[in-house]
């Protein structure tokens, strides 16, 4: 059974790594793919081992178990290609072939070109590659510098002329300004290059971001080797960014040392300092490094031996029809490690073949996204991956559909005139009424004739940050009071923002969203690039849905007027992610109105180009007429909210009449007379004419002996008293004499103070033994 558990850690290793991975693939560098990519291979090295030893020990007359480990395996094996893959594509656009990252002049070199050719006329038939357009990005430009130098710059096949030809092709922005200041000649593809590299070839902005992750790593609060192993991992990656960069890190021990161990837990780094042999000398990073793979490795062990059992696995029954038992192998906290494993094999639910899953089957793949929707619900899998081990509220899955990021496999994407049933024209609107876990839906459809599609004014403008410019694609509206700015945008750029608290409210006055945080932003024109405008943008998750809600037939662009349009692609149905309020409309206004553009437009000239605003005609549109959508979606925790509200005591008191008359009564006739004491008068709703209340003054006499037991003549200066102390017996109290009395407002006497052989103190006069021979 040691080897079955062997096998199962190193199983999920790899489902853990790719969990980890897939969120920052994005975010990472050519170099610390490099050394991911080789921890990902030692991974998978160590599951196909414990794979073999496992297998031949297990009983073959137990099937389950021996297809829950197959199972494993292949799931392992799924993990390891997808990681794989992504990683390699990545490498593949970031990294070059020749060109040396430390090179800063023309990259037209005969010498290297005949020593790199060789090679490649024994290589393989590779498909061809080609760089991505460079923006101005400093971080991107080594992968461009490398990638344009090995396809175009090197290639001898290529004149000078034709090198900046594809040079100005691949090149926007401010990169495009530098490039176009070049003549279009043989000796103007030199003068461009050089440019770029003394604009671009920036090594301290790179060096500055790997120092940056460095200083930003998160504090581990657990002892957990997942966390462990991430914190590990990524220092050693900036470790050797920094090196590939040429700077020298032989003394950075102590530095490396002290980031990692302040972000240890407490007992952990207890256990390295208990390891470490001097107190004095300054620890080695490769002694720390050493240390967390043993103790990762230790944690490993620990939480198999006590959360782990596959002696007798649990076997939890399913509930709905297709639905098939899951073995549970491994209970950990963290939802991304729930290991749940089939009992039964891979198989196509769909046409019941054990030789694909459901998205590689060819009779899935010739359906219609409608068809494949109806087929994903009726065999009950996940509508999101596609599996049938759980449902979509259930899945795991960081990945959504790649046309509209929702919540669902891109395979059953329907675009908006398929998302309505497909029934007769009808003017009566039908209601539909769909309940779920989570909310209680409404929605009344209507089949609503349109002869005209809406243009709203877009433009691209461009954002400066860290001297870096990002186009994107906005909304001026007018009507906003201020600029807002989609979420994803803000992290994707890294804006810096603080807390507010707002509420954005649209039509009859309805709060439609809530703004928790706000940035600055300077936003520029790809027109003038002197323009810089300041404003504060408030954080939404989502501004509005598709611009223009239906694609226009782009060849209205030829029948417009010869001018420069703020948004070349305004028929282009897409996102918006930033939204130009009034607060900054009036300076990019600009003079000049355009009207009657095709009889309904209208062209206003801004400081971004012209913007179109208007009503296109039904010809020009590229859809069927298009069904409005209603929604009304009462979500199950306000309902559960107003449930609560009925029944909670009101915050405000509400008095009767007697209670209100004995409140005034109380506030007017209530006194503290000379005594310190308070009067009360009794709220009598009829005050008799003869009020006798009896003898009750040995009543309060004795209360009052009751409450004051000490004596009634106050103590006086140089009376000798005995000091109580708890922590010591009557015998050893210290005696001492009074020094200085506090009488009160009546003139009792109750902290006094006390003059002893250890010197001064102040007591109550509770804490002390009065003697009554006295001196």
């Amino acid at each position: 059974m040691e080897s079955i558990k062997a096998f199962i850690r190193a199983a999920d290793a790899i489902l853990e790594f790719e969990e980890s991975f897939a969120p920052t693939a994005n975010n990472q560098s050519a170099y610390s793919l490099e050394v991911q990519q080789a921890e990902l291979k030692s991974l998978w090295a160590e599951v196909k081992s414990e794979y073999k030893l496992c297998l031949p020990k297990v009983d073959a007359s137990d099937t389950k178990t021996v297809e829950d480990i197959k199972l494993k395996y292949t799931n392992s094996y799924h993990s390891y290609v997808c990681c794989a893959a992504l990683m390699g594509e990545h490498m593949h656009n970031l990294t070059g072939f020749n060109q040396s990252p430390s090179s800063n002049s023309t990259i037209i070199q005969p010498e290297r070109l005949q020593q790199t050719a060789e090679p490649v006329r024994y290589s393989l038939n590779l498909p061809p590659c080609d760089t991505e357009i460079f923006h101005g990005d400093v971080l991107q430009w080594p992968s461009f510098r490398d990638l344009f130098a090995a396809i175009y710059g090197n290639n001898s096949r290529l004149s000078p002329v034709e090198k900046l030809f594809h040079l100005n092709q691949k090149t926007r922005g401010e990169a495009k300004a530098i490039v176009s200041k070049a003549p279009l000649t043989n000796d103007g593809f030199a003068l461009a290059w050089n440019n770029l590299l003394c604009r671009y070839e920036n090594k301290r902005v790179l060096v500055n971001t790997q120092l940056n992750l460095l200083f930003k790593l998160p504090h581990i609060s657990t002892e957990s080797e997942a966390e462990l192993r991430n914190l590990q991992r990524e220092i050693n990656s900036c470790i050797s960014a920094l090196q590939i960069h040429g700077i020298n890190i032989d003394s950075w021990d102590a530095l490396f040392t002290y980031l990692c161990s302040i972000r240890l837990p407490d007992y952990t780094l207890s256990l390295w300092e208990q390891s470490l042999d001097s107190d004095s000398e300054i620890p080695k990073w490769v002694e720390l490094d050493k240390f967390l793979t043993k103790r990762v490795k230790t944690l490993e062990r620990v939480s198999n031996l006590k959360g782990e059992s596959i002696t007798q696995p649990k076997v939890q029954s399913a509930v709905g029809e297709g639905r098939t038992p899951t073995l549970q192998s491994r209970t950990v906290s963290k939802p991304i490690n729930s290991h749940h494993v089939k009992t039964n094999s891979l198989k196509c639910k769909l046409c019941s073949s054990q030789a694909h899953i459901l998205k590689s089957c060819q009779r899935f793949i010739e359906m219609q996204p409608n068809a494949r929707l109806n087929a994903v619900r009726k065999l009950h899998v996940c509508l999101n991956c596609l599996s049938d081990t759980h449902e979509v509220k259930d899945c795991k899955s960081m990945f959504n559909c790649a046309k509209c990021k929702q919540r669902h496999h891109t395979m059953i994407h329907r675009d908006q005139s398929e998302e309505i049933a497909q029934s007769p024209a009808s003017t009566d609107p039908t209601e539909i009424s769909t309940k779920s876990h989570m909310a209680s839906i409404k929605a009344k459809v209507s089949n609503v004739p349109t002869s005209q599609s809406m243009l709203l004014g877009t433009a691209m403008v461009t954002i400066c940050h860290n001297e870096n410019t990002f186009t994107v694609r906005a909304l001026i509206d007018s009507g906003s009071e201020g600029t807002f700015i989609t979420s994803s945008l803000q992290k994707r750029l890294n804006l810096t923002s603080r807390k507010v608290s707002a509420r954005v409210s649209g039509l009859n006055n309805t709060v439609s969203g809530r703004v928790q945080t706000v940035c600055s932003i300077t936003i520029g024109s790809p027109r003038n690039k002197g323009l810089k405008l300041e404003a504060e943008a408030l954080v939404l998750p989502k501004l509005t849905g598709l611009l223009p809600s239906r694609s226009i037939n782009p060849s209205i662009v030829k029948r417009l007027p010869n001018i420069p349009l703020a948004d070349n692609n305004f028929h282009t149905s897409q996102k918006v992610d930033l939204l130009i309020g009034g607060d900054i409309y009036p300076k990019i206004i600009l003079n000049g109105v355009k009207s009657k553009i095709f009889g309904s437009l209208i062209a206003q000239r801004t400081v971004f180009g012209w913007i179109l605003t208007g009503s296109v005609p039904s010809e020009e549109t590229k859809n069927k007429p298009t069904y409005v959508t209603y929604f009304n979606e009462v979500s199950l925790d306000n309902q559960l909210s107003k449930f609560q509200e009925l029944e909670e005591i009101p915050k405000k008191p509400f008095f009767t009449v007697e209670e209100q008359y004995c409140d005034r009564l109380y506030s007017k006739t209530t006194i503290r007379n000379s005594e310190a004491r308070y009067i009360v008068s009794l709220p009598f709703k009829v005050i008799p004419a003869e009020t006798t209340f009896g003898a009750s003054r040995h009543i309060a006499l004795k209360q009052k002996r009751k409450k004051w037991k000490h004596s009634q003549q106050n103590v006086q200066v140089n009376d000798l008293v005995v000091v109580r102390a708890k922590n010591l017996p009557p015998n050893e109290w210290r005696l001492g004499r009074i020094t200085k009395i506090y009488p009160g407002m009546d003139q009792r006497v109750r902290v006094v103070d006390i003059k002893t052989q250890r010197g001064l103190i102040c007591k109550p006069i509770t804490k002390n033994v009065i003697l009554p021979n006295q001196c």
